[in-house]
């Protein structure tokens, strides 16, 4: 979401994550510090949003699962849930650091992925925790190439 709004606001620069730039750009805009610690909130919002779906697992209702085996279902199931943990980690993260920045005053305080994987990386534990995140983005990789054998087209698709 964020480097969308990124590319959106000042377009590809090759410069890395850029969410430090949209933060700074958020912060010297009037009520700026508002803006950034909202914008923070939505991310973080967004990454719990992703811990609500993967307890929901709406991607169910898209799946041709009458032509799924049990297990097919149960694998499928699995790398979605995997992949909404993953995302749901890595979106509140950012967001978090989002807020921070704006509470801070400090746009150094934003995090985009690189700087959101490097922090999990210095946790304790933080090479196991930095992996068991990147085989749930995988996982949701995978998902997905799965929905594109058993994804449930609209109507007016046929």
């Amino acid at each position: 979401m964020f480097f969308a709004i990124g590319l959106v606001t000042r377009g590809s620069t090759g410069s890395g994550d850029g969410i430090q730039q949209l933060a700074a750009k958020l912060l010297s805009a009037p009520a700026g510090v508002l803006l950034t610690e909202a914008a923070g909130l939505i991310g973080l919002a967004a990454g719990l949003g992703q811990f609500i779906e993967t307890y929901r697992a709406p991607f169910k209702k898209d799946e041709k699962r009458s032509e799924m085996s049990a297990a097919e279902k149960k694998i499928t199931d699995a790398l979605g849930r995997a992949g909404f943990v993953s995302r749901g980690i890595v979106f509140g993260l950012m967001g978090w650091f989002l807020f921070l920045a704006g509470r801070q005053h400090n746009s150094g305080k934003a995090a985009g992925f690189t700087a959101t994987f490097t922090y999990l990386l210095a946790q304790p534990y933080g090479r196991p925790l930095l992996a068991l995140v990147a085989l749930g983005i995988i996982a949701l990789g995978i998902h997905s190439v799965v929905l594109a054998r058993y994804i449930r087209m609209p109507d007016y698709y046929s």
